[in-house]
């Protein structure tokens, strides 16, 4: 019976994250990747999913609820080097270890992020992305 609950959990998860590839735009995506583990390898960051356009990153990680949502994105807060808090969005930018800028927003149960971009050029792009996901 544990077996069969676990595998069926398994399923939904699957299923979960196929869903979340549809928030990625198509148009200049030249690669989309399903991080298992860890988002970036990261430790502290859930499984997510990391697209790659030219010049910067799409990602979402899908949590199970709008709270866990909004402390992930504290904690996502937390490795930004200079966080200045962007109150359109409700997120952040700041620089991560690798320097790189960092949008990240809350989104429902989703913490989103454009990874790569200064805060003027990844501000629409973020608008467009929050557009793509779901309250739930």
């Amino acid at each position: 019976m544990r077996l069969l609950i676990a595998a069926l959990i398994f399923c939904l998860s699957l299923a979960a994250a196929a869903a979340d590839f549809r928030f990625f735009p198509v148009t200049g995506r030249t690669a989309i990747n399903e991080m298992p583990d860890h988002l970036f390898h990261n430790p502290a960051l859930p499984p997510g999913i990391v697209a790659d356009y030219d010049g910067y990153q799409l990602f979402v990680i899908r949590t199970t609820d709008n709270q866990k949502a909004a402390f992930l994105l504290l904690d996502y807060k937390k490795m930004l080097q200079g966080p200045k808090y962007l109150p359109n969005m409700g997120g952040f930018y700041g620089a991560d270890a690798q320097h790189r800028p960092n949008y990240v927003f809350a989104k429902g149960p989703f913490l989103a992020g454009v990874i790569g971009l200064e805060q003027d050029k990844a501000d629409p792009i973020a608008r467009a992305f929050a557009g793509r996901i779901p309250l739930k």
